[in-house]
């Protein structure tokens, strides 16, 4: 895994365990060993979800308690205190929820579902091949934007003494499962400047992943983390993509329960890595292009 400040990391943007298993003991003349299959997936999807439910009902008792006074007011705070250090998740939906879809179709940005311009300028274009939603800004001077660079892209202040067609960002504050299936098919109209794409956790993204579009670099893709002030390269596919042929293509991104991560591009897998560093639902999605001309013709993020 790369280090590095945000400040020094590549283009912008934006911006969840246990298991054992044991094999009984064998004679010399007869095995017991029994056919092996990897459980621990679903072991601790299942310890956690007995976790979420016991501090579930926990919380409901003590409000129980404090309303019939039925109990020292001081072993309450107590048990506050202990059920606040496993914090419940709330469910956004299981296996095939879809959280996020948008076609452009309806020839606006501003409905259903919202996104918001936070730097740059976007448009919809409804007619011919290169239609969706859309964003074309002149070639990049650099291909590094300073971490509040990257907040700023989130709340919308643009940064006095950059010039405005840097980059231009837009994202839609929809709440994500932190195990989610990622689908985007888009058209990249020159090498200009990296396509970069990502859920964000937090109002001011202080957490979150990003995939990295880079045209004509030898590390086509890159998968990122970013918490805090840092990001760190968790993933890439070391090899040039050039996708600037007119055409359609379709980037598929998914994070499994276990924090494993895949990538594909045109259904060709491209990249696997696994991160567990970010856990917790998710708070929206960001679309940053920083220098190129790109159609995002087609999102969607669903559960997994």
């Amino acid at each position: 895994m790369k280090k590095s400040n945000l400040g020094r990391a590549s283009v912008a943007v934006m911006l969840l365990g246990l298991g054992a298993w044991a094999a009984g003991g064998a004679s010399a003349q007869e095995s017991t060993y029994q056919p092996w299959s990897n459980t621990t997936q679903a072991q601790s999807e299942a310890s956690d979800q007995k976790l979420q439910t016991l501090v579930t009902d926990l919380n409901t008792l003590i409000k129980k308690a404090e309303a019939a006074n039925a109990a020292d007011p001081n072993f309450l705070a107590d048990l506050k205190k202990l059920a606040a250090k496993y914090p419940v998740t709330p469910s956004l939906g299981g296996s095939g929820t879809v959280f996020l879809y948008d076609n452009f179709s309806d020839g606006n940005y501003t409905a259903n579902p919202v996104w918001k311009v936070s730097a740059g300028s976007w448009k919809v274009d409804t007619k011919g091949a290169t239609q969706g939603l859309s964003s074309t800004i002149g070639a990049s001077s650099s291909n590094k934007i300073s971490g509040n660079d990257v907040l700023k892209a989130i709340l919308g202040v643009q940064q006095q003494q950059a010039p405005q067609s840097t980059y231009a960002s837009i994202y839609t504050a929809v709440p994500i499962a932190n195990t989610f299936r990622m689908t985007m098919k888009f058209v990249s109209g020159n090498k200009s400047g990296p396509l970069n794409i990502g859920p964000y956790q937090g109002a001011s993204a202080s957490s979150g992943y990003r995939l990295v579009y880079q045209p004509g670099q030898g590390t086509g893709l890159i998968l990122q983390r970013i918490v805090g002030n840092q990001v760190t390269q968790i993933g890439s596919y070391n090899a040039p993509v050039n996708l600037e042929d007119g055409k359609s293509h379709e980037l598929m991104w998914q994070r499994e329960p276990t924090g494993k991560m895949r990538v594909y591009l045109n259904n060709q897998q491209v990249i696997i890595a696994t991160d567990t560093q970010i856990q917790g639902n998710l708070d929206g999605w960001l679309n940053v292009n920083q220098g190129g001309s790109y159609w995002i013709r087609e999102i969607k993020v669903v559960g997994m």
